[in-house]
Parts: C-alpha cells; structure tokens; sequence
C-alpha cells in the first residue's frame, strides 16, 4: 500500500487571497490615515505585541506537544477534543 500526498492546494490559495485582501486593507488605511493625518500613537507597542504572540504561537505549534507555554502565551487556552479520547 503506497500513501500519496497531496499538497494542500485549498489552503494554499485561500491563503494567497487573504494575505492579498490583508495587504490591500493595510494600504487604504495607510492612505486614509495620511490624508486625515492621524498618527498611529500607541500601535507600535500593539505591533510588537502581536508579532511576539504570532511568533509564540508558530514555536508553540512546532513542538511535540502541541499546548506549551509558547502557544498559551499566544492564544487563549482551550480544552483540545484528542484530549478527553487520550
């Protein structure tokens, strides 16, 4: 019996299409917020925030067990459901 593996071509191209919307909603506030000159303030530490908690989550996901400190560090913790079968 041989396995095939199939690349995940759905994911891939529903990821394609969200970083591009993502990228294009980036660019009409960037815009929106030049023209009304409003100054991002306190986001640069939002920022920092958030890609310490993204990078967090990928260590975390890269593990063995999967629910570490990193990836509570970054998501909210929830039961996973393999758990109550283990």
């Amino acid at each position: 019996m041989t396995m095939t593996i199939t690349p995940p071509v759905v994911s891939g191209i529903a990821c394609a299409i969200l970083i591009v919307m993502q990228m294009v909603l980036m660019i009409a506030v960037v815009f929106a917020r030049r023209r009304n000159k409003q100054s991002l303030g306190e986001l640069e530490i939002l920022a920092a925030v958030f890609i310490v908690g993204r990078i967090s989550h990928a260590v975390g996901l890269s593990t063995p067990q999967t629910v570490g400190r990193f990836r509570t560090m970054a998501v909210q913790r929830r039961p996973s459901p393999v758990s109550r079968w283990v």
